[in-house]
């Protein structure tokens, strides 16, 4: 049995708006209704039903959106344009409460579940429309019986955010949740709403968008064809886990940068390895789309304003990178081959870390898409192609968020994963490791026939056996 509260929102309180913002515009950048992001935290104790209710409210404050509604309205003169908006509206936030009987949230400790029921709401089946009255944010509070352990879910529409904005919301609630209710907020936890990045030259030029078009963004379809779409890529697909402790990882590095001429991270590594096991276990794969933040990038550049890295919005964007071609990977030689791939990986973020213009030339492509999907009410497809594979998470995301616990005794789960579409996670913890030493967790689906996941399970035990003697 579950009961549904609404939680009032408090009027907006935020040093970085106007005293009398009534809408918080969205940039076409900014522009992914048709999406959802859920998270299901779990905690050793009791959540306090009162004082989450009150850290919900102070949160809606500063963080108005949630409240608010998503809106799009014609732009005068322009009868094919239009401008999108959340209105905050200070829409109640609900918050459902239920208790099961259950001995522990999930069967395994694994980040990513195979469901995440019966810890979140749904939201509403047309939320992604504008001008639909239906929340953006979902909350529901579950007790596990008898040991009164609270499980925390939380919908998060994507227009809202991305995943880096998402935390942000998930680290300010967690923060006024263990704090006295009569503590002030430090202003430096304050998101910023406004200003996005600058397009000088918008909408951009056929060439430009040609340059950068990438089938994650184009075509889209309308939502029902969009959640079949995904429901197809699915089918005859089964994941593959694979834990890496971080001496693994920094193995794999060390063999790496044996074999890199130039600055490779621990992420173009993981990303590269990861390739290069669909590779050696019989894939094609000739490109990578890489999901990239850029809250910090260009911080002297009057194009990317200083709100950026605190921004409540979609400050990450998808990038194909083409790889090295498949004549030149030796199979024989996997560290070859992977250092060959990060340095492919590192050299396309480079060119966007020194290069401003390219990086608004490839924003406003991706941006103009967003746009024109939004104006018809469609969404994109995010799954990999042929010859391609997808990287969109980082292994830098803490997603362990404590609420006053102690961190190693919380736990973080999500749940989907697509075929060839790599997530990564730090895995949750054990009983008394610190931040920065649990495994790092990584979850890809494959196809189920054909004897893939056998052979990319064996692949990845042969790596570890000589990571072992590095």
């Amino acid at each position: 049995m579950s009961e549904t509260q609404f939680v009032a929102a408090l009027a907006p309180d935020n040093p970085n708006l106007p005293e009398d913002i009534i809408s918080i515009p969205i940039q076409p950048i900014s522009l992914w209704p048709i999406s959802s992001i859920p998270s299901v935290l779990v905690f050793p104790h009791e959540l306090q039903l009162d004082r989450l209710v009150n850290a919900i409210q102070r949160v809606s404050a500063v963080w108005p959106t949630i409240a608010g509604r998503y809106v799009r309205r014609p732009r005068p003169g322009q009868p094919d344009h239009a401008d999108f908006s959340i209105d905050l509206t200070r829409s109640s936030i609900p918050l459902t409460t239920q208790s099961i009987h259950a001995e522990t949230a999930f069967p395994t400790k694994h980040v990513v579940q195979p469901t995440l029921a019966p810890y979140l709401d749904s939201l509403h089946p047309q939320y992604y429309l504008p001008n639909i009255d239906c929340p953006l944010l979902l909350l529901r509070l579950t007790t596990l019986l008898p040991s009164r352990r609270s499980v925390l879910g939380i919908m998060w529409a994507h227009i809202l955010g991305d995943a880096g904005a998402n935390a942000m919301f998930i680290q300010l609630l967690s923060s006024l949740y263990a704090k006295d209710q009569s503590t002030k907020l430090d202003p430096s936890q304050a998101p910023t709403f406004f200003p996005h990045i600058s397009m000088p030259h918008y909408p951009p030029s056929d060439e430009i968008r040609e340059k950068y078009r990438i089938r994650q963004i184009t075509p889209t379809l309308p939502a029902p064809k969009q959640r079949e779409a995904y429901a197809n890529f699915g089918n005859g697909t089964e994941p593959v886990r694979a834990s890496l402790s971080r001496k693994e990882l920094s193995a794999m590095t060390i063999e790496c940068a044996t074999e890199a001429s130039e600055r490779i991270s621990t992420q173009d590594v993981l990303s590269a390895w990861w390739v290069g096991v669909l590779q050696r276990a019989g894939f094609k794969i000739d490109s990578l789309i890489y999901t990239i933040s850029y809250r910090t990038l260009h911080r002297q550049s009057e194009f990317f304003p200083s709100s950026l890295p605190t921004l409540a919005g979609n400050v990450a964007q998808m990038l194909k990178i083409q790889l090295p071609a498949p004549q030149a990977i030796n199979t024989a030689h996997p560290a070859a081959n992977t250092a060959s791939m990060a340095r492919a990986i590192r050299s396309a973020l480079n060119e966007l870390r020194t290069d401003p213009q390219k990086t608004i030339d490839w924003l406003s492509a991706i941006a103009y898409s967003l746009e024109q999907s939004a104006l018809r009410d469609e969404g994109q497809v995010v799954v990999s192609g042929e010859g391609e594979a997808l990287v969109n998470s980082n292994l830098r995301f803490n997603w362990n968020i404590p609420f006053g616990f102690r961190w190693d005794q919380t736990a973080f789960h999500t749940a989907y994963s697509v075929v060839r579409s790599l997530r990564v996670f730090q895995a949750n913890p054990n009983e008394g490791q610190q931040e920065g030493e649990t495994d790092v967790e990584l979850i890809f689906n494959v196809p189920s026939n054909g004897g893939a996941k056998t052979s990319i399970e064996q692949i990845i035990e042969e790596d570890k056996r000589r990571w072992a003697a590095i």
